[in-house]
This record gives structure tokens, C-alpha cells and sequence, in this order.
């Protein structure tokens, strides 16, 4: 959890589950990743403006955010808490896997707070990132930074929560300052969320089922393209197929590929059929 004053952009990608659902998936790092720039030569594309103009589309009744990150900026995590805390929709908070620092402010900002009875969190004191030369005076205004920071942190979560104060600071205080990771079970207990859930459980409708009815559209073309004798619509078509057969130059080996997608359609489970229809469509 750092706090570099810069403008941070966050890792996020933003769907439409259904018409009255919405889901948001936050993994890696929170804020601007500069490694990543450096490697690939490409600024960070999501920012927080983006998220917030994002939001601002998102006209579902109920949105659920998965949170998947090893923290980062926590200029970022504060921004991003009070922008889905100040939605007029139910926020969901589903924390999954490793979430720490930044990510577990994030998941603070939901109406209900969930976590993966799989998942771990981590809190911990507010930390700086610097290079070059530092003298007393410039590390003594740095800790009183700290302190003022660390101080609002521990109110906020101790808002959230059902621990004091100083039982908040001393969680932080584990590890040298760097915190220990907890399980959901020590997070239930502790406040930081108001239940836990099983990733399997299907009654469970705020589990983001992924892409299972996209998969299931994709199966019913499929069915459809067979039956039709390759008339389907011309969008799927266009998307899976090429032009040409839309044109009647039909090969009978493009033929019989959808025959034999329809029959995996039926069959197979729906990640299946999702990269079988990407791998025919590299292949044909």
C-alpha cells in the first residue's frame, strides 16, 4: 500500500453479466504499473477516470466486484472505495485469492462484503516507495505522514469492523509493519466481512458465473448454423466463418466443421466449446 501522490491507474475489466447485474474484475496491481509500461511499451490503459466514467455507464441494479490484487496505490484503493460506495446500486464485494493492502480497502466500499472461504487478506502500515538520498528531516516529515495516514486507515477500518482501535494496529503492527494474512474465517470474525462463500455453490447468485451464457448464445448458433444448412445470422457468421460464406462459396470442409461444432456444442463443457470455437475459427 503505497501512497505516491501521482495519479494511479487501476487493472480492471468491466462487464454486463445481465440486464440488471453488472460485474467488475479488479486483479493485479492497484495504480499504475511501471514495470509493465517498461516491458511492454505501453502506458497502463485503465485509469480511474476511466473506471469512474465506467461506473457512470453502469445503469444495473446490482454491481459485483471481484477482487483479486496484491494491493498497490492506495490513493487508488481510496478513490475507487468511495466511487462504488457513492453508486446508487447494491455493490457486492467478492474477495478471492491474495488480497492485500490497497485491494482490502476496495473491498470495504461493498454493501455486502464477501470472501472466498478459499481467500486470504492482508492489512498492513502504510508504506512509501522512494529513491535517492534521504536526510533526518525529510524521513521525519515522512513518518509523521505515516502516522497520519495509519490513523484515518485504522478509523476506517475500524468503522467497518468489529474490532477496537488499537486491535486494528496491532494487526498492522504484525511482521514488522507488513501485516500477516488472514482467513476468511479470521476476517468473519473480525468485521472485515459480512460473510463467506463457496465459489461452487450455483444457488449463489452473487458468484460471477463467468462467460456461461455467452458460451451457451455461442451453442445455440452453433445448433442453429447446422440446422439452417449454414444460413445463420449474418453477425456470427461474419465473426466466426469469413464472407465467404455468406457469398455461397461454402467449402464442404467449413461444412462439416459446423456440423462437428454443433456436435461438440452438445456435449462438451462450456470452456470447451468456447476455445473449440476460437480453434476452428484459426483453423478453418
Amino acid at each position: 500500500m503505497n501512497t505516491n501522490g501521482a495519479y494511479r491507474p487501476l487493472n480492471f475489466n468491466i462487464k454486463n453479466a445481465a440486464d440488471d447485474t453488472a460485474v467488475i474484475d479488479i486483479d493485479g496491481f492497484i495504480g499504475r504499473d511501471i514495470f509493465e509500461e517498461w516491458m511492454t511499451g505501453k502506458p497502463s490503459p485503465n485509469t480511474v477516470e476511466n473506471l469512474k466514467n465506467k461506473l457512470r455507464e453502469i445503469t444495473a441494479k446490482k454491481v459485483i466486484v471481484n477482487i483479486n490484487s496484491p494491493g498497490g496505490d492506495l490513493n487508488d484503493g481510496l478513490v475507487i472505495m468511495e466511487m462504488l460506495q457513492s453508486k446508487s446500486a447494491e455493490v457486492v464485494t467478492n474477495i478471492q485469492g491474495f488480497s492485500a493492502s490497497a485491494a482490502t480497502v476496495i473491498g470495504q466500499a461493498g454493501t455486502t462484503r464477501r470472501m472466498s472461504e478459499n481467500a486470504f487478506m492482508l492489512i498492513h502500515r502504510v508504506m512509501f516507495g522512494f529513491c535517492g538520498y534521504l536526510n533526518q528531516n525529510t524521513m521525519y516529515d515522512m513518518i509523521q505522514d505515516a502516522e497520519v495516514i495509519d490513523t484515518q486507515l485504522i478509523k476506517m477500518y475500524r468503522k467497518q469492523s468489529s474490532l477496537k482501535e488499537d486491535e486494528i494496529a496491532d494487526l498492522m503492527d504484525e511482521g514488522g509493519g507488513y501485516g500477516r494474512w488472514i482467513t476468511a474465517e479470521d476476517a468473519l470474525e473480525f468485521g472485515f466481512i459480512d460473510e463467506i462463500y463457496d465459489p461452487a455453490d450455483e444457488s449463489d447468485e452473487d458468484v460471477d458465473r463467468l462467460e456461461g451464457e455467452d458460451v451457451e448464445n455461442m451453442k445455440r448458433n452453433v445448433r442453429e448454423l447446422a440446422i439452417q444448412g449454414m444460413k445463420g445470422s449474418e453477425e456470427f457468421v461474419n465473426a466466426f466463418f469469413g464472407k465467404e460464406l455468406q457469398s455461397g462459396k461454402v467449402t464442404e470442409k467449413k461444412s462439416n466443421k459446423v456440423k462437428e461444432l454443433q456436435e461438440e456444442a452438445d456435449s462438451a463443457g462450456e470452456a470447451r466449446t468456447r476455445n473449440l470455437i476460437i480453434k476452428q475459427k484459426l483453423e478453418v
